[in-house]
């Protein structure tokens, strides 16, 4: 589509052009180092050329927000940002041809794209985003702000001011699930905030694959339209959209408890292969905290680790060859998760409907049918509201 691909390169110029203003300006860097920050950020790869973000910098507070902007608007947020500009360009083009198409596209969203969903599915988005981030600021806060630090080296925002401390926190939040990037010390995190990561780390995309999966109009089980699907499409969107909707739970609980059982195993395979190299004491002692929060950043391909940052290599970086193979294992299946269950109806495929049976023919007839009848409604509908309007302006003229 014309306008993902409009947003994509805008929102990269964007970022590109202020991450090189704050950044070049303050910081010293150059073009090319914006430019890969800003790709970097909008794509959550977590990678950076820079030795570290700013947080202490005047500049830091622009710096971040612009990258906090990009990791939301890559990622977590586009579908919502998605549907808003294609509601805004309905509206600008209301009555000509473009006009009628996107709101055809508002109202069949998932014919056409993965991840443009539904409006109940995007309100849902809308609620679940911030609220993720909400309850990560306040789990961290807890952790750090609450318990007694008897030796205060061992305090991550350590020389921090109070503005600092929270700005430190708001970023760690928003690039915790998806992005992997940090400006603090990850190896000072007390217990709480290393379970809190561990727990957003795995939670990942999860709303937006959840949504994904569960607004599809075909079966789980084989991807192909059913005389259900076919009913539900004549029936209009209603019916459709209440089953899509008591699909989201079930779909939450099937991905948060996807290879629960090679997890295990591989974790307990990778604990294994450290004590034979290490000894059970020292993992026992300083590294089973940072094995699991590793493991947890692999399956979410994440890219955090809890490493000090003087060094330039993640904790994994040290393991064994057997344990480095098995974490790559981790993260492939991490990335395999965010699939669709099946092919999904956005991608049609000329040999998959040489094998359909007749109802999914049907299906697609009533399916196109449908949607020519709702082009023809939308536009009498302007043509309607066209004559309203050269009805008034007569009678004003005779007036």
């Amino acid at each position: 589509m014309l306008l993902v691909a409009t947003y994509w390169v805008a929102s990269l110029i964007l970022g590109w052009l202020a991450l090189w203003i704050f950044l070049g300006h303050h910081a010293g860097a150059g073009c090319w180092p914006a430019l890969f920050m800003a790709v970097s950020s909008f794509h959550n790869a977590g990678l950076s050329t820079l030795s570290g973000l700013p947080l202490t910098q005047g500049y830091a507070p622009a710096t971040l927000l612009v990258i906090s902007l990009l990791v939301l608007g890559g990622n977590t947020c586009f579908p919502m940002i998605l549907r808003a500009l294609l509601w805004i360009l309905c509206r600008l083009t209301k009555h000509c041809q473009l006009g009628h198409v996107s709101k055809l596209l508002l109202k069949y969203p998932r014919t056409c794209y993965t991840h443009l969903f539904p409006g109940y599915a995007t309100t849902w988005l809308c609620i679940v985003t911030p609220a993720l981030v909400l309850v990560e600021v306040t789990a961290l806060s807890l952790g750090h702000f609450l318990p007694p630090m008897p030796d205060a080296s061992d305090n991550i925002m350590q020389g921090y001011s109070t503005g600092q401390q929270a700005l430190a926190i708001v970023f760690t939040s928003i690039s915790t699930r998806t992005a992997g990037l940090s400006v603090l010390d990850l190896s000072k995190l007390s217990p709480t905030s290393v379970y809190t990561f561990c727990i957003c780390m795995w939670i990942s995309v999860s709303p937006v694959v959840v949504l994904m999966r569960s607004t599809m109009w075909r079966t789980p089980s084989s991807g192909r339209a059913t005389a259900r699907s076919l009913e539900m499409i004549k029936s209009g969107t209603p019916q459709r959209e209440e089953r899509e909707a008591g699909a989201v739970m079930s779909q939450l609980s099937a991905f948060m408890s996807e290879n629960t059982g090679a997890l295990m195993l591989l974790l307990f395979l990778i604990l294994f292969t450290e004590e034979m190299a290490e000894g059970q004491a020292a993992i026992r002692r300083d590294r089973f905290m940072s094995i699991v929060f590793e493991f947890c950043s692999a399956y979410g391909t994440v890219g955090l680790s809890m490493n000090p940052g003087d060094l330039p290599s993640s904790c994994s970086g040290r393991w064994s060859p057997v344990s480095k193979v098995l974490l790559m294992v981790v993260m492939f299946m991490g990335r395999m998760r965010g699939l669709p269950d099946n092919i999904d109806p956005t991608f049609r495929l000329d040999l998959e409907d040489q094998f359909l049976p007749e109802v999914d023919q049907d299906f697609e007839d009533q399916h196109e049918v449908h949607c020519e009848e709702e082009l023809k409604s939308i536009g009498e509908d302007d043509g309607e509201e066209d004559g309203e309007e050269h009805d008034k302006q007569g009678q004003v003229e005779a007036l």
